[in-house]
């Protein structure tokens, strides 16, 4: 399972229509969360192309990838 860094920049793999956000929506880590025994998730912020943020949604690992310069 892939972890990532706090303030690394993401891409979403699944639509999350009860949170407003959809795979290929760009965000950054800002908060890791850790139980014993279950999958890594993070707090990432969605924004939108001019930097506006769109939310702040905890998501599960296998939800996202790291973002490329190519996406």
């Amino acid at each position: 399972m892939m972890e990532f860094s706090l303030y690394e920049d993401v891409l979403l793999l699944i639509d999350m229509p009860e949170e407003g956000m959809f795979a290929g929506a760009v965000g950054t880590v800002v908060d890791r969360h850790e139980l014993l025994g279950k999958e890594m998730g993070y707090s990432v912020e969605f924004f939108d192309a001019d930097g506006t943020t769109r939310g702040v949604v905890t998501v599960p690992a296998h939800a996202l990838r790291r973002w490329e310069t190519n996406d």
